[in-house]
């Protein structure tokens, strides 16, 4: 008896918790109770670690459905662009007689829409925080419409925190909402670290993942920054420098900030956002500044702690992952002169780093495991699968 197909919709080929988690998923599990297709929006790092794992996958060029205020004009020919990409992923439906469809993001309605055409069950995985004041669905659909449109076009939608939830705490959405706390591939990460070559590196490198879209909140951390840079940390760590990585941001987006950068009396490099599927790159890092934008980037979180590499991550969902100066630290943009010696303490104190990073990395392995998550996932999968 053939299996039955079920398509993932990613909402990029480059970069995502929610994809990456996924990839993680269908690479450890051999006998899954369903045949997985793949469609991805773009080529990228996702895309090709998906050919690599011998996975079926299609690359359906579409554009996110939704914009920051900024790019707000370029819905309607990105709405006109994606009908083609509804057609396609349509008729790759009735092609291979797909019996189930799983978006990956709220970015990307297609397969969602294509679903409804098509008859058939939807699964929404949203791993954005759509309740901020900054989320995108508030520029055009407003975030309760945003919701009644995800419940409408779902039979379940899974969510990764708490904070994503609160908008669907009416009646009408939390009946279909479940939440699925993140989980990781141990195993494969920490088998990715051992064979990556390992180089001698004393450099204390302060790492900022940034994938906010508001300059105004960006400008001020670069100012923070240069006041760390400037107060001791040329004096004291003249080796060390300070990275940035846009893990899933616009080119036009990234191009901003680094405008913003070049403006700034900072030393610093802009380094490749690939550390997502790179384990042996958390080497060179001592310290993970993490800032989420519509992605929750909580892929990071779980990733710096099984390197053992402290974060200091931004309010909101990310705080459900670290508990604040055990495995972690929330950032306070307001007390820039705590912050300062918050991370002076990590890059001095080998004693304090190496047990936060320990600390971190039990509370990956004994509360994030991908087992444990792969159990919630499938029990939802097979009850859409009835």
């Amino acid at each position: 008896m053939e299996k039955p197909v079920v398509l993932f919709v990613a909402g990029s080929g480059q970069f995502g918790s929610g994809e990456a988690l996924l990839l993680d998923y269908l690479n450890q599990k051999k006998d899954l109770p369903f045949h997985p297709v793949l469609i991805f929006p773009s080529t990228g790092r996702l895309q090709e670690k998906a050919s690599l794992n011998g996975l079926e996958y299609a690359v359906i060029k579409s554009r996110d459905y939704l914009t920051d205020f900024r790019n707000l004009f370029h819905q309607p020919f990105s709405w006109v662009f994606n009908f083609f990409s509804f057609i396609k992923v349509s008729s790759l439906i009735r092609r291979r007689r797909v019996c189930l469809v799983v978006s990956l993001s709220f970015l990307n309605w297609t397969g969602a829409l294509a679903a409804r055409q098509e008859g058939i069950r939807h699964i929404w995985m949203i791993r954005e925080i759509l309740t901020t004041g900054t989320a995108r669905p508030r520029f055009f659909w407003g975030k309760w419409l945003a919701s009644r449109l995800a419940n409408d076009l779902s039979t379940t939608v899974i969510l990764e925190s708490k904070t994503a939830s609160l908008l669907f705490q009416r009646k009408r959405t939390r009946e279909k909402a479940r939440v699925i706390l993140p989980g990781i591939d141990i195993r494969a990460f920490k088998s990715g670290q051992a064979e990556a070559k390992d180089e001698k590196n004393e450099a204390k490198n302060l790492t900022v993942f940034w994938g906010n879209w508001s300059l105004k909140r960006f400008r001020k951390l670069v100012s923070f920054l240069e006041q760390v840079q400037n107060q001791w940390m040329k004096e004291k760590y003249p080796q060390s420098r300070i990275e940035f990585i846009f893990p899933g941001l616009p080119v036009a987006t990234v191009s901003r900030l680094k405008k913003v950068l070049s403006t700034a009396s900072l030393e610093f490099e802009v380094k490749d956002s690939s550390l997502s599927l790179e384990p042996g790159l958390w080497k060179s890092l001592a310290v993970a500044m993490i800032f989420p934008g519509f992605d929750p980037l909580s892929r990071l979180v779980l990733e710096a702690g099984l390197a053992r590499v402290p974060v200091l991550v931004d309010r909101g969902s990310l705080e459900e992952l670290v508990i604040n100066f055990q495995t972690g630290f929330i950032y306070d943009e307001e007390k820039p002169a705590e912050m300062s010696t918050l991370l002076q303490n990590l890059l001095e104190d080998k004693e304090l780093k190496e047990k936060v990073g320990q600390a971190a990395e039990a509370r990956v392995i004994n509360q994030f495991p991908l087992e444990r998550w792969v159990s919630e996932f499938e029990k939802i999968i097979g009850d859409n699968l009835v």
